[in-house]
């Protein structure tokens, strides 16, 4: 888990796992409207993480998660050999 000193637009604590169950099967994975922010879905080695952000990812923070994702797993394969 990670936190930033960055508040959230969003106005309720709230959530729901039905929600993030959605975020997680939606065909778009980036971008998610959540109440007053957004919310990003990425998987990596099989493991997924669920981003919440206030703004719209544009497209070169899209291309740099990506590149990140394909980044770790070529390292993590690497190592298994």
């Amino acid at each position: 888990m990670y936190f930033t000193n960055i508040n959230s637009k969003r106005k309720s604590w709230s959530w729901s796992s039905e929600d993030f169950n959605k975020f997680k099967e939606s065909e778009n994975k980036f971008n998610q409207k959540y109440d007053e922010a957004y919310i990003s879905y990425i998987e990596i080695l099989s493991e997924g993480y669920y981003i919440e952000h206030n703004e719209i990812l544009t497209e070169n923070e899209l291309a740099d998660l990506e590149n990140k994702k394909h980044y770790a797993q070529h390292c993590i394969g690497k190592m298994r050999g």
